[in-house]
């Protein structure tokens, strides 16, 4: 045991990259050339051991200590990811965190129940998230279970990668995202973020990109809410006739309609309200142009209602109002509208 622990110590020293994969260098100490997962335990015993050497701050050694042998692996595993994982990083014992944090995934691992257990990883890759460890997280997503989680949980770590200005990993992580309505949505939400930072011709290229994946999604549904979320992006981003464009894309006239509506509202928010009131007007008339067989005339008005209120459209927002004769929708866009009234302070 002390042979194999001081071979792990040397190993980390040497190589601190190793940090970013524990649990495979561990692993390969303790079991050279094995595959076989059932080592998971010996393998979480090892890495705690190590812990309580390496960890920098005593009160942590003790925490650790604690933890480690909490029998319930959910709670064990939150335990040793929050209070330890991101405390540590929080004090810039960044090392320290990924082994606590590696100890938590192990823990997520070793939970029989799959629900149980993908909520436990997808937790411990949250919290690492909240601690900037993108590598360890991007790491733990192979351990949840099918590719819709695993692609959900790219999207959230490449949003957090952009956020934290880590442009190229977030777009290369979006590229390993087999789902295609979610990486399309992903590289609009990354496309947004770089306009934010002035990267207008990057942001571009990444709208393209969302174009050419939202064109690959198949249900017709699910393909007309990416159409909505990238020409929301586009608007956001200040690109407001690349937005409209993308926006005709829709196939259901009402989901059109919405987006009109959420773009006038972002327009109006970015300060050019002669622009969003003519959005506004298109979004209604679109709107109204449709036969109500299904009875979505009311619910889409009043989404107007809704983003002309945001937008401080009152007047106007009002006058559609008088348009919903429909009981239930017409109660609630005048309740609605009679809140937000309130909150400015005007008559109703």
């Amino acid at each position: 045991m002390q042979n194999r622990l001081s071979l792990l110590r040397k190993a980390l020293v040497e190589s601190p990259k190793s940090f970013d994969n524990l649990f495979e260098t561990v692993h390969e100490i303790l079991f050279p050339g094995s595959k076989k997962l059932k080592e998971l335990r010996s393998t979480y015993e090892m890495l705690s051991i190590l812990g309580e050497t390496l960890l920098e701050n005593e009160n942590a050694r003790k925490e650790l200590a604690i933890a480690k042998s909490i029998s319930d692996l959910p709670t064990r595993a939150h335990i040793l990811a929050k209070n330890l994982g991101v405390k540590l990083a929080n004090q810039r014992d960044v090392n320290g965190a990924k082994i606590c944090f590696e100890l938590a995934t192990i823990s997520a691992r070793l939970i029989d129940s799959i629900v149980e257990r993908d909520e436990a990883v997808e937790g411990v890759i949250d919290l690492q998230l909240k601690a900037t460890l993108f590598a360890n997280s991007t790491s733990n997503v192979k351990y949840l279970g099918g590719e819709y989680a695993q692609s959900k949980v790219r999207k959230k770590i490449a949003e957090a990668q952009a956020g934290a200005g880590e442009f190229e990993n977030a777009v290369m992580l979006i590229a390993e995202i087999n789902d295609t309505e979610l990486r399309s949505q992903a590289f609009a939400m990354v496309a947004v973020l770089q306009a934010d930072r002035s990267q207008l011709n990057e942001a571009k290229i990444l709208f393209g990109r969302a174009v050419k994946n939202a064109k690959q999604v198949e249900d017709s549904f699910d393909r007309d809410v990416v159409w909505s979320k990238i020409a929301e992006g586009q608007a956001s981003a200040g690109m407001v006739e690349e937005s409209l464009t993308t926006a005709k894309s829709i196939g259901d006239g009402w989901e059109y309609s919405r987006a009109l509506a959420s773009i006038a509202q972002i327009q109006s928010s970015l300060g050019d309200k002669r622009k969003a009131n003519e959005i506004f007007k298109k979004a209604v008339e679109e709107a109204e142009s449709f036969q109500d067989y299904n009875n979505f005339l009311p619910a889409t008005l009043g989404f107007i209602i809704e983003k002309m209120l945001e937008a401080n459209e009152g007047s106007e927002a009002k006058a559609i109002l008088e348009r919903i004769t429909e009981p239930t929708a017409r109660v609630g866009a005048s309740l609605m509208f009679a809140n937000n009234q309130i909150e400015l302070g005007q008559p109703l």
